[in-house]
């Protein structure tokens, strides 16, 4: 048998795949704006086989992401496992009990999971391990392989032939969703059944002899979508500021392009603050704009400058320069 080493990404792969799990992550914080939403985390006990008996050259496989190339718990398997021991709890493994019944667990059991009627309420996503998890091998050794492949009775003079395969141990996270219009409590019992789904009967292959189980499984919603909420909230705040600025600002230019050179000049001085650079700005650029303007359109606008500099001062108490300014400004307003 061939030796089977762990297996680890590379410092780049995981760092793409810890930017996907931040961005999923703020993504369920927007979501829980119109649905419920539950995370748990939790560690693995054991390894654990998502796969194992699929489609591979070896015999032997695990799911991977066909993304991120890191081993995943797949949301139709969570919820077949969490259906699976509702199924057991309740209804001693009958699924026509758990459809037919009219109990409180058979109604939770239909809301949650659907009929052929209506679909389920809650959805069971892809639930992934943190950092990625660490695939580690191990061995299986069966020791009548001819008995299981039905050509001989399982006699001790059967050689054992061990054969080598991965399974991933780590932190995961598993997240349920629901529509605010469902009654909230549908989620609190699904995500219930899913931490008992999961510490009791474990998913994947061979949870029949210890893998595939989890433990600590606990209830992080609030510590890792509350900051992000109030993050998002404000972001989105922003935005819609920033979106009333760009309108008002379009309505002023469309009002702008209304009105004459004159106008367009006076509303510019009005707009003007009373900070150094717009002062300056007024005795300046604003100022000789003012005086390439036909005599018919002088006159708001000098109004206007007018005004301004009786607010900053410059009108009352002038300096030598701006003397000569206000008189040429006095002159137009004075013109008949």
């Amino acid at each position: 048998m061939h030796p089977v080493s762990p297996v680890k990404s590379t410092q780049v792969s995981q760092e793409v795949f810890n930017q996907f799990l931040e961005m999923q992550l703020t993504c369920f914080a927007e979501c829980a704006q119109t649905h419920y939403v539950k995370i748990y985390q939790g560690e693995s006990v054991n390894l654990v086989l998502p796969g194992l008996g699929g489609g591979h050259v070896r015999e032997i496989s695990i799911t991977l992401h066909q993304v991120y190339g890191v081993p995943y718990l797949s949301g139709s398997s969570l919820k077949g496992v969490v259906r699976n021991w509702a199924l057991q709890a309740f209804f001693a493994g009958d699924e026509k009990r758990g459809m037919e019944e009219t109990d409180e667990p058979s109604e939770y059991f239909k809301a949650i999971f659907g009929t052929q009627e209506r679909r389920g309420s809650v959805q069971f996503h892809d639930a992934f391990f943190l950092g990625g998890g660490e695939i580690t091998p191990d061995v299986m050794t069966p020791h009548f392989s001819d008995y299981y492949s039905g050509t001989r009775a399982p006699t001790d003079d059967q050689n054992p032939i061990p054969f080598a395969f991965h399974g991933v141990k780590g932190e995961v996270r598993v997240v349920l969703t629901m529509e605010k219009r469902h009654p909230q409590e549908l989620l609190e019992i699904a995500g219930s059944w899913t931490q008992k789904a999961l510490t009791e009967l474990g998913i994947g292959s061979k949870t029949a002899v210890g893998y595939g189980r989890f433990t600590n499984l606990v209830d992080v919603t609030g510590d890792l979508i509350s900051e992000l909420a109030a993050a998002i909230e404000q972001e989105r705040r922003r935005r819609a500021e920033e979106i009333e600025e760009q309108k008002r600002a379009q309505e002023r230019e469309e009002s702008l392009a209304s009105l004459s050179p004159g106008e367009r000049l006076a509303f510019e001085i009005r707009s003007l603050g009373e900070d150094e650079r717009d002062v300056g700005r007024s005795k300046g650029g604003i100022y000789r704009r003012l005086l390439d303007l036909p005599e018919a359109e002088q006159k708001s606008a000098a109004q206007a400058l007018k005004e301004y500099w009786i607010k900053t001062g410059d009108w009352k108490k002038p300096s030598k320069k701006q003397k000569e300014k206000n008189r040429a400004v006095r002159e137009i307003l004075e013109r008949t």
